[in-house]
C-alpha cells in the first residue's frame, strides 16, 4: 500500500531474507522508479521509496527474487499486488469507495486504505471487524489514550468508563478494585477526546490507523461495514469480475505476533482482563465438541473476549471454559437446557454432553424433570439404565426394582451302600452288599429374610448370595447309622446379581424319623449278624443325598438363576452349635443349568 507520495509498503508473511532490501528486485507499472528499500525491523515489511505517484493513479508492483530467511523464494502466484496512488485524490461524487487493502503495522495497530477520502464515520471501530484466517480466531479493536497520565492504556468508547491498574505490577490491566492490582491503585482511565480508537494518518483522509489488542501471527480478514466516503457515499458493493467475486469491503493483511525473532515485546503475554489466559489465546480461541444425544458431534471454533474476564458471565471464568473444552460464548454450550455453571460447579455433569451419562435422557430432564442422576446411568442401581426404565418399562428410575427369587428344598432321600467281606463257619471268605435307603418328609419349614450392613454391602458391588437352609434330623440315633454323626443341615446357595439373602430351616415328620430308624436298625442288624464270624470287613461303597428344588418368584422382574449349589452340613460331635459341611449338591444338568423365572401374575 502507498503511504505517501514516495513510499509504498509491502508486507510479506515470513521474515525475509537481508538480501530482500534492494530495489532492483521491485517494479512498478504504470512506470514508476523504485529509489530505495528498507527490511523493517519485523523483517516481514519492505518499505520503498519511488519517484513521486500520480494521483489516481492504479499501480502494480511486481517481486522477484526476494527469499525469506531460510532461503525460500517467493511464491510465484503471489508476486503481484496493487495499490493507489498515494496523496489527496479528487473527491468523486458519484464513485463508490473501496478498501483497497490493509497492514498491520505493529503488534498493536492496523493501517485501513480506502479509495477515496473518508469521512468521520470511518474513525468508528465499531465499523471493523477482523477474522484469524482460516476461521480460527478474531482481533479485538480497542482504545487507547493518546494523552494525560494513562497513554498507551486501554479505555472506553464515549459514555463508558474503564478503569485501569495504575502503578503496581499490573500497569494498565483492566480492574475494579484496589485488589485486583497488587500494590497499585484501580483508577478510571482516560475518556473523551484523550481516548482514541482510530485517527487518520494522511492529509487525505484515506488511511486509517485502528487500535487492536495484541494480534497472533497469520492471515487477518478484515470487513469494514458502515462507512461513507467525504461525499457521503456508502461502500461499493461485490461485484463479478472475469469470474472472480472482487469486495470492496474486505481486505487481508498478515498479523505482527507478540514474538518477532525471539525477542519479546513489552506485551507479549499480556493479560487485559487479569483471568490469566494472555489476550493472544484468548482471541485464537479454540474448538469445541459438543456431543449430542444421539451421539453426533458438532465443533464450532470459539474465541473469548480479552477484555472480560467471563465473557458470556455464566459464572465459569474463560480459562476454566479453555480447560473444559466449553464454549467462552455461551452459557449453555451443549444447548440442552441447563447452565454450563449449573453442570460444572452443581451437578457435575459435563457441559459439553446433551447426555453425560449416556443413559438416552437429556441431562436437563433428569434434572428438572424427573430429578434423577445426570452423571449415573442407572440412579437406583437396579441394573436398568434410566432411559429404559422411563421409556421402555415405565418405571421409577429413583426406586430399585429387584427380582424377589424363592428357593424351596423338598423331601430329603439318603442312600447308604456298604459292602461285607467276612469268611463263613465253614471257612469260605464272601461279600455282601446292600443299600440301605430312606426319605425324610419335612414337617415345619421357617423362612426369613434379612438386609443387613453386610447384604448391603454386597449390592453395592452389584453381587449378593441368596441361601436357602433346611435342617433335617430327630433322635441321634436315627441317623448316626447312616452319616456317623448326629443331624445335618442342608443349604441351597447362589450367586445372584441384585438380590437379598433369604434362609429355610425345616424339621422333619415323625413318620420320617421312624422310617430312618428302621432303616438304620437294618443296618446295625447286618452288622450285628457279621460280626459272629471271626473275619469281618465292612466298606461303605458310597452315599448320596437327592431332593427336589422348586425355584419361585414372588415379584414382577423375571431373572435367570445358575451356578445353584445345595450343601450339607453335619452337626459338629464336640460342639452341636457347629455344622461342617459334608456334601455339595450340584443340578442333575450341571452347573452350567440356568433356571428362569418370569414374573409373578397373580389370578
Amino acid at each position: 500500500m502507498s503511504t505517501g507520495t514516495r513510499s509504498i509498503l509491502l508486507t510479506f508473511s515470513e521474515p525475509l531474507a537481508p538480501t530482500s532490501a534492494d530495489p532492483r528486485l521491485f517494479s512498478i507499472i504504470p512506470s514508476l522508479l523504485v529509489t530505495g528499500a528498507q527490511l523493517t525491523g519485523q523483517g516481514t515489511q519492505v518499505v520503498l521509496s519511488t519517484n513521486p505517484q500520480t494521483s489516481g493513479v492504479i499501480y502494480a508492483v511486481t517481486v522477484a527474487d526476494v527469499r525469506d530467511q531460510a532461503g525460500n523464494l517467493i511464491d510465484p502466484n503471489a508476486r503481484q499486488m496493487t495499490f493507489p496512488a498515494g496523496g489527496t485524490p479528487p473527491v468523486e461524487p458519484d464513485e463508490l469507495p473501496r478498501v483497497v487493502g490493509a497492514v498491520s503495522t505493529s503488534n498493536l495497530t492496523v493501517v485501513v486504505h480506502f479509495s477515496e477520502p473518508m469521512s468521520d464515520t470511518a474513525l468508528d471501530p465499531s465499523h471493523y471487524a477482523a477474522q484469524l484466517e482460516p476461521n480460527v480466531g478474531m482481533l479485538t479493536l480497542a482504545s487507547r489514550c493518546v494523552d494525560g497520565a494513562h497513554v498507551g492504556q486501554l479505555c472506553a468508547s464515549p459514555g463508558f468508563t474503564l478503569r485501569v491498574c495504575d502503578g503496581g505490577a499490573y500497569p494498565g490491566r483492566l480492574c475494579q478494585a484496589d485488589a485486583d492490582c497488587g500494590t497499585g491503585t484501580c483508577a478510571a482511565s482516560c475518556s473523551g477526546a484523550a481516548c482514541q480508537g482510530a485517527r487518520f494518518l494522511d492529509a487525505g483522509r484515506t488511511q486509517v490507523e485502528i487500535q487492536t489488542i495484541s494480534q497472533n501471527d497469520g492471515v487477518y480478514t478484515l470487513r469494514v461495514a458502515g462507512v461513507t466516503d467525504a461525499a457521503g457515499n456508502p461502500l461499493a458493493p461485490r461485484q463479478v469480475v472475469g469470474g472472480t467475486i472482487v469486495d470492496p469491503t474486505r481486505a487481508q493483511f498478515y498479523g505482527i505476533g507478540p514474538f518477532t525473532n525471539g525477542m519479546i515485546p513489552d506485551n507479549a503475554g499480556v493479560d487485559s482482563d487479569g483471568d490469566g489466559m494472555p489476550d493472544t489465546d484468548e482471541q485464537a480461541g479454540w474448538d469445541v465438541t459438543v456431543t449430542l444425544q444421539n451421539g453426533d458431534r458438532a465443533v464450532q471454533h470459539q474465541t473469548a473476549n480479552p477484555l472480560f474476564p467471563d465473557t458470556d458471565n455464566d459464572g465459569l471464568v474463560d480459562p476454566l471454559e479453555f480447560a473444559i473444552g466449553s464454549n467462552p460464548r455461551s452459557n449453555d454450550t451443549d444447548g440442552e437446557g441447563l447452565q454450563d455453571s449449573a453442570e460444572y460447579n452443581v451437578h457435575y455433569s459435563d457441559p459439553t454432553f446433551q447426555d453425560t451419562d449416556r443413559d438416552s435422557v437429556a441431562d436437563n430432564l433428569e434434572v428438572d424433570l424427573f430429578f434423577s442422576s445426570p452423571i449415573l446411568d442407572d440412579t437406583d442401581g437396579d441394573g436398568f439404565k434410566d432411559g429404559r426404565e422411563l421409556f421402555e418399562l415405565s418405571r421409577n428410575p429413583r426406586v430399585a426394582d429387584l427380582p424377589r427369587p424363592r428357593i424351596g428344598i423338598g423331601a430329603l432321600a439318603l442312600r447308604l451302600d456298604t459292602r461285607f467281606t467276612f469268611t463263613d463257619t465253614q471257612g469260605t471268605r464272601r461279600t455282601s452288599e446292600e443299600s440301605v435307603e430312606t426319605t425324610l418328609e419335612k414337617s415345619q419349614s421357617t423362612a426369613f429374610s434379612r438386609q443387613d450392613s453386610q447384604t448391603a454391602a454386597m449390592l453395592q458391588e452389584n453381587t449378593t448370595k441368596i441361601g436357602y437352609e433346611n435342617e433335617f434330623g430327630g433322635s441321634e440315633g436315627s441317623l448316626a447309622g447312616l452319616l456317623g454323626v448326629p443331624g445335618f443341615t442342608i443349604t441351597a446357595e447362589n450367586e445372584f446379581k441384585f438380590g437379598f439373602s433369604q434362609e429355610e430351616t425345616t424339621t422333619v415328620s415323625q413318620e420320617s424319623e421312624e422310617a430312618a430308624s428302621e432303616a438304620y436298625q437294618r443296618s446295625l442288624r447286618t452288622e450285628q449278624e457279621v460280626e459272629q464270624t471271626r473275619d469281618v470287613t465292612r466298606e461303605v461303597l458310597g452315599a448320596s443325598i437327592q431332593l427336589p428344588v422348586t425355584i419361585g418368584n414372588e415379584s414382577d422382574i423375571p431373572f435367570t438363576i445358575s451356578n445353584l449349589e445345595v450343601t450339607a452340613l453335619i452337626q459338629d460331635p464336640a460342639d452341636r452349635s457347629r455344622f461342617v459341611p459334608v456334601a455339595t449338591l450340584v443340578p442333575d444338568g450341571g452347573l452350567d443349568a440356568e433356571v428362569t423365572s418370569g414374573p409373578f401374575l397373580p389370578d
